[in-house]
């Protein structure tokens, strides 16, 4: 640092010099110049040299005149010690990245800028360019810790940005928070998935089970038991029969109606039990069984005890009964296993069943009527192969043999297991093909009057069955898409000779006039694309590829999701506050979600005399940067500025707006002086 003094404080001997002394400090380790913690000195500095000036350092009264002059300096210029000083610095400033706080209305809200700094800090708040005051809001707002500030209950008259300004006399920081205040959209109870559970209880046991509603306006709340009337358990209408366990009293809370108890369960309180939530908007519910079942009383510990004259040996079994849970059968996840076979050979396809009560299996072999592989219930067509007989074991059932098998053999075969609960099943497909016929050794002879010559080759012909290019590229099955977007499957695959390839739309044949617009198909890319997808192109799409030695398929989900219209949506964190020196170049980066197409501003804020908003509120602005007829989205995420000074020094707004509304998210530029360095 050099600071640039006149030498007023010295003694009258020094000023006869009639010289401006430069007074240059440099770290020494002096005690007797500088107090040793701060480790200055001072060495003069004149066009004509120091001579003079270090004549005089050895009198007395010129070293009392600069220790005299060194403390008043050592007040006026900041030494680099930040234990002496220290601007003021964020204590956390990883718990402030989140800058967009989107809350839904009523809830409260706390914004915290903790810094530090010596002397400490004062920390303010301004509410768009306005400092805040509580009276500015409706309840006020409290003040935690002196760094947080508390917003109870917000409206949306609360959405704004919230600036923390925190200085001292070595300088100042700032942050701005963005609060968007939900107004909520009223709907009918939403109940948390998964509850209530199944449960399963021993005769004479206490059962809960749990409801948890999440409603705006107020929910009304019951607990039904479904019940039969006349052996039946819906009546005409179609409604189920029930009665009423539990509703909410005057004083009910939430809490305990979400809790259904039931104490000492017998067989009677088996069943169907429905939490029932309804407000003016509409009702919901969700269902769960209680299986009920008596203690096995072979259960216990069994002794054998085995002894003769000339002693006793004891051991202990116990047995452990266990009850168990009917439900529909459960196939082992990888059988059948898919097969490839040459024409004539033989083929088996495996399944195991696990299962109680007892199973019943089929083997089906899926086929194609009129063209179409699904009835237009969309059911699949199926050729029933095999069925257990009177007396067929289980082990037999498992097992599908196919003998000399053909081309027509090719295709999908699924094992069907049903029982009493429900019905399980799990497909596998068969590849057949050929043996290339043009194998062997192929010999030429040359030869004339004097001679012969031969040489062999052998050809073998690979037959290859089709097989995908890039299958880790297909892992992705469902694909949710906004609609009006684009929509590509690809189903890329090798073989020999060529494959063809075939699209299905839910097991029916895919062509062009199905739907609206039709569909585009790039052959040497093996891609169908569909444009402006709209809800009735959900469903599922499955490619088929085959040759004459196999085939192959791959099935897509396509779930088209209708959009909602909104304002943009900006990427929180963008802009970021900048700090740059005077000269250098600064960009600003703003990420735009929007449909429909956004229109996207850059703006600097200013003052107008005195105030950066005006009297209502609207913060004075000037426009930077504006999207022209040729601009892409992507110069207009961008701004830049170049060779920046002082006077560029602010906070900056990307702002982008659509037909619904506006988004906005700000950011500050900082800019300093380089260092100067004087030799």
């Amino acid at each position: 640092m050099v600071c640039e003094r006149s030498n007023t404080a010295m003694s009258n001997e020094l000023q006869q010099e009639k010289h401006t002394q430069l007074l240059q400090f440099s770290t020494v380790n002096d005690p007797l110049l500088m107090p040793q913690r701060s480790e200055w000195s001072c060495s003069c500095r004149k066009a004509n040299g120091c001579s003079s000036l270090s004549r005089m350092l050895m009198r007395p009264s010129i070293l009392l005149s600069l220790v005299l002059l060194s403390q008043v300096l050592r007040t006026e210029c900041r030494p680099a010690n930040t234990d002496e000083a220290m601007a003021p610095q964020w204590a956390h400033p990883e718990k402030m990245e989140k800058k967009l706080h989107a809350v839904p209305a009523s809830k409260t809200v706390k914004f915290r800028c903790q810094a530090s700094g010596n002397p400490n800090p004062t920390l303010k708040w301004y509410k768009n360019g306005r400092e805040f005051k509580r009276g500015h809001r409706i309840g006020g707002f409290k003040v935690r810790h002196v760094w947080t500030i508390i917003m109870e209950s917000v409206v949306p008259s609360d959405k704004g940005n919230y600036t923390c300004v925190v200085e001292n006399q070595y300088g100042s920081i700032n942050h701005t928070y963005q609060l968007d205040v939900v107004e909520r959209s009223p709907h009918r109870p939403i109940l948390q998935a998964g509850l209530p559970a199944n449960r399963t209880a021993v005769v004479g046991s206490d059962v809960e089970f749990e409801c948890k509603v999440f409603s705006d306006p107020q929910p009304q709340i019951q607990w039904l038991k479904h019940i039969e009337v006349n052996g039946s358990r819906v009546g005409s209408d179609g409604l189920p029969y029930v009665r009423v366990l539990k509703t909410a009293g005057l004083n009910t809370r939430d809490k305990e109606i979400e809790i259904l108890q039931l104490r000492n369960v017998s067989f009677d309180d088996a069943g169907e039990y429905t939490c029932l939530a309804g407000n003016s908007i509409g009702f919901s519910h969700h269902s769960a069984w209680l299986t009920v079942f008596e203690v096995p009383t072979d259960k216990g510990n069994y002794t054998c005890v085995v002894e003769n004259q000339y002693g006793s040996i004891n051991h202990t079994h116990q047995l452990d009964v266990v009850e168990r849970s009917p439900h529909r059968p459960i196939l082992q996840a990888g059988l059948p296993t898919d097969r490839t076979a040459v024409v004539g050979s033989d083929v088996e396809f495996e399944c195991k069943v696990l299962n109680d009560p007892q199973p019943h299996i089929q083997w089906l072999k899926h086929i194609e009527v009129n063209g179409n592989r699904v009835d237009s219930d969309g059911v699949p067509y199926v050729r029933v192969l095999k069925t257990a007989g009177l007396n067929t074991t289980d082990k037999e059932m498992e097992i599908l043999q196919l003998r000399n098998v053909s081309f027509d053999d090719a295709g999908e075969y699924t094992c069907l297991a049903g029982n009493s609960i429900g019905i399980s099943h799990q497909s596998a497909w068969l590849t057949v093909f050929e043996v290339p016929t043009d194998k062997g050794n192929y010999t030429c002879v040359v030869e004339n009057q004097y001679g012969s010559i031969n040489h062999t080759h052998q050809l073998d012909v690979v037959a290859m069955a089709p097989q995908w290019a890039h299958p880790e590229k297909m892992e992705k099955k469902l694909h949710a898409v906004p609609a009006s977007r684009t929509m590509k499957f690809r189903c890329r695959a090798s073989g020999n000779p060529n494959p063809t390839l075939k699209w299905y739309k839910n097991g029916r044949e895919l062509k062009r006039d199905h739907r609206i617009g039709g569909f585009k198909v790039r052959d040497h890319v093996w891609t169908i694309i569909m444009e402006s997808v709209v809800p009735s192109d959900k469903g599922n799409y499955t490619c088929v590829v085959e040759n004459q030695y196999g085939s192959i398929n791959h099935t897509y989900q396509l779930d088209v999701v209708e959009r909602t219209p909104n304002r943009p949506i900006l990427q929180a964190g963008l802009p970021t506050d900048r700090t740059a020196v005077v000269g250098s170049d600064v960009e600003f980066e703003c990420k735009v979600f929007s449909d429909p197409q956004p229109h996207i501003q850059w703006l600097k804020h200013i003052e107008v005399n005195g105030n950066r908003v005006d009297s209502d509120g609207v913060p004075y602005v000037r426009v930077l940067k504006i999207a022209g007829l040729n601009t892409t989205d992507k110069e207009m995420e961008i701004l830049q500025l170049r060779n920046v000074s002082f006077d560029d020094a602010g906070e900056y707004t990307c702002l982008a707006g659509n037909s619904i509304g506006f988004s906005h998210q700000s950011a500050w530029l900082t800019v300093v002086e380089g260092c100067r360095t004087k030799s």
